[in-house]
């Protein structure tokens, strides 16, 4: 029993190495396939004659100047955007403020550190703000009761 304990181990260890090869030789057949088809272009662009490779060029050029357009107007959006962050950053700070003096809590939410002051980013806006939300829907419920 021992032995048979032992050889199917053995397998399992077998078949577990036989996997990670054929996951590998995927991978490297995935990669050779990608370099195959990179050496067609260049080869097809040794090819091509002299009005081509022009054409090819100026057409080239055409998209790293669209790209360039692309990247910049990315970046003035960007910029907006940590402008607007940081015109309702007061806001959000002064919002929660008047919540927790009216005693409302947070039962979903995560009660967040106003005390060294804020600075939205991408990363932490969506917490301050889910934490607004759920003061402001504690409000709307609590109007609804008293109304």
């Amino acid at each position: 029993m021992t032995t048979f304990i032992k050889a199917e181990e053995q397998n399992h260890s077998l078949f577990n190495y036989v996997h990670t090869l054929e996951t590998e030789f995927e991978q490297l057949s995935e990669a050779n396939e990608n370099l195959t088809q990179a050496i067609a272009r260049v080869e097809e662009r040794a090819e091509l004659t002299k009005e081509e490779k022009l054409n090819l060029e100026l057409s080239l050029k055409d998209e790293v100047v669209m790209l360039q357009d692309e990247i910049s107007q990315n970046l003035d959006a960007a910029r907006a955007t940590k402008t607007t962050f940081a015109k309702i950053q007061q806001s959000v700070s002064e919002m929660v403020d008047c919540f927790k003096e009216s005693k409302f809590y947070l039962c979903v939410a995560q009660r967040q550190n106003y005390k060294d002051g804020i600075t939205f980013t991408e990363n932490n806006i969506v917490q301050y703000l889910a934490e607004v939300e759920e003061y402001i829907s504690s409000l709307i419920t609590y109007n609804a009761f008293k109304d």
